[in-house]
């Protein structure tokens, strides 16, 4: 299991993602920093920081996970918790970071999510937009495990 994560913001007009900063697990706990070059990308398009990571120049240090990322947790009190984290294939025996890892600890209420950092041999992703396929149907069809993909930008895709 990667020990990294991506944490990614989405500007809010254009839906263009960033990859702003990485968090870091090792037997010592926590480590949050800032990324660039797509963090000053960001900054050119409205992003400021991430809520409790206020200083984009400062290595954090955490023995637990931050609060202000395990806020973003499914919470233990919620009635259909374990259902939650049976949706994603996690138990009760799951470390936040795993939930973290398997939720990316996506909010309703902002664009920022944690992904992981790529394994070259076994790369997983989500797809953005499949709401506007014009026949999803068949896009999910197509879609199976070990597929290859050929992925082309369009020249007017910014």
């Amino acid at each position: 299991m990667t020990n990294k994560l991506w944490l990614i913001w989405k500007e809010p007009i254009s839906r263009q993602r960033f990859t702003i900063g990485l968090l870091e697990k090792n037997e010592k706990g926590f480590f949050f920093s800032y990324l660039n070059p797509e963090l000053d990308e960001a900054r050119n398009n409205g992003f400021l920081f991430f809520p409790g990571f206020d200083d984009l120049n400062k290595k954090y240090f955490s023995s637990d996970l931050f609060v202000n990322i395990s806020t973003r947790l499914p919470n233990k009190k919620r009635p259909d918790y374990l259902e939650i984290l049976n949706s994603y294939d996690l138990d009760s025996t799951s470390t936040n970071f795993e939930i973290l890892k398997a939720t990316k600890g996506r909010l309703l209420t902002d664009n920022y999510e944690f992904v992981s950092v790529f394994n070259l041999n076994k790369i997983e992703f989500d797809i953005a937009g499949m709401r506007h396929a014009k026949d999803l149907s068949q896009c999910q069809n197509d879609l199976k495990e070990n597929s290859s993909l050929l992925l082309e930008k369009e020249k007017d895709n910014l």
